[in-house]
């Protein structure tokens, strides 16, 4: 448990490290892991049964750390948000490499964008979440 804390608090502190302009090569798989060891107790409390598809592990990209992480964080926590109410929710993360792309994609079992929101879903500051829940966007990709 207390390696486990010490694991949380070195994960934390980077996120309260300013974000930076600077480039530099990142492992997917860290940022993954974090993501997963963070939002980890949250996934146990709901059942969520959680996958992460990842044939190379040595992947990188050239990126902020600290913002790549918030993103994969966010978009966790929407998929998170988007299953309250399944009964068997699942997360399946998959990290793939195309030419000279790396892929990151969030799926899960959630009911998917209502299609009155659709439109609205890419603008600024669009939410479907009432106030004090977070600004967090849906996308329209669940695993069915």
């Amino acid at each position: 448990m207390v390696e486990r804390m010490a694991a949380i608090s070195q994960i934390l502190k980077g996120f309260t490290r300013k974000a930076g302009r600077d480039l530099v090569p990142v492992k997917v798989s860290a940022v993954v892991g974090e993501i997963l060891m963070l939002t980890g107790p949250r996934c146990k409390q709901m059942g969520v049964r959680t996958e992460v598809v990842q044939e190379d592990k040595s992947l990188e990209v050239l990126a902020g750390q600290v913002r790549l992480a918030q993103v994969l964080m966010n978009l966790m926590s929407n998929a998170l948000d988007a299953m309250k109410e399944q009964l068997e929710p699942r997360i399946r993360i998959t990290v793939s490499h195309r030419e000279q792309q790396v892929v990151i994609r969030f799926e899960d079992n959630g009911p998917g964008v209502p299609e009155d929101v659709v439109a609205s879903i890419f603008d600024p500051f669009f939410t479907t979440k009432d106030v004090g829940e977070g600004l967090g966007l849906v996308f329209p990709s669940p695993i069915r």
